[in-house]
């Protein structure tokens, strides 16, 4: 009597994968916390077995978002218990992340404030020397390679063979499209022979508030 009801017990943590995996195609933020946007799906064996089930957890939800443009994945777990190795009989619960993750993409997110932020609107622009008023904006922008790049100095603006790569973030404020510089990266167009030229990064800078999201 104990053991059968020892087994039912253990049957509480195990789920049906296809119904705890809950997969979303997300275009905003509040995509992300609308439940109504998930869908399940058909098979999972190829990545839990055939059983397609899931061991060790109660109540499980497995989120397996995609943005809909980049398809900048998000995989995160969510469950009400996890099974006790004593009770069990030393059977570890399934690492879930690990299973899914061999399958996706590199870069798949697992912090979801970072997913979110992801979903923002970014845009790189190109400039040289010659471009108007540019290089007024680069002695401040410049300044920054000071505490974030070791040894860094300041460049040549009279050599026009240094491009420039600037990332801004894009967004709405009081009804007004606003643009928030992201960080930079300066190129120099070394001479390659016989008659070419071969770009080669000099400086890479993402600013703080931006770093860890996948902008690099």
């Amino acid at each position: 009597m104990a053991v059968t009801l020892a087994n039912n017990k253990l049957e509480e943590y195990k789920c049906d994968a296809n119904s705890a995996l809950h997969i979303k195609l997300v275009t905003n933020e509040k995509d992300v916390f609308d439940q109504d946007k998930s869908f399940h799906p058909d098979m999972s064996h190829q990545v839990f077995g055939d059983s397609e089930v899931i061991f060790g957890y109660k109540n499980l939800e497995v989120q397996l978002y995609y943005h809909a443009g980049s398809l900048l994945t998000y995989l995160g777990v969510k469950y009400d218990g996890m099974v006790d190795k004593s009770f069990s009989e030393g059977v570890e619960p399934d690492d879930i992340i690990s299973k899914v993750a061999d399958f996706l993409a590199p870069g798949c997110c697992s912090n979801l404030d970072h997913y979110t932020v992801a979903e923002q609107t970014y845009q790189v622009y190109k400039a040289d020397v010659t471009t108007p008023n540019f290089r007024k904006y680069h002695k401040r922008l410049q300044t920054f390679v000071l505490w974030y790049i070791d040894a860094a100095s300041f460049l040549d603006m009279d050599d026009d063979r240094w491009d420039f790569f600037l990332m801004y973030k894009k967004f709405r404020e009081a009804g007004t499209t606003t643009y928030s510089i992201v960080g930079y990266m300066t190129a120099y167009r070394y001479y390659a022979y016989p008659d070419m030229k071969r770009p080669r990064i000099s400086q890479f800078l993402i600013l703080p508030p931006f770093q860890k999201i996948g902008l690099g």
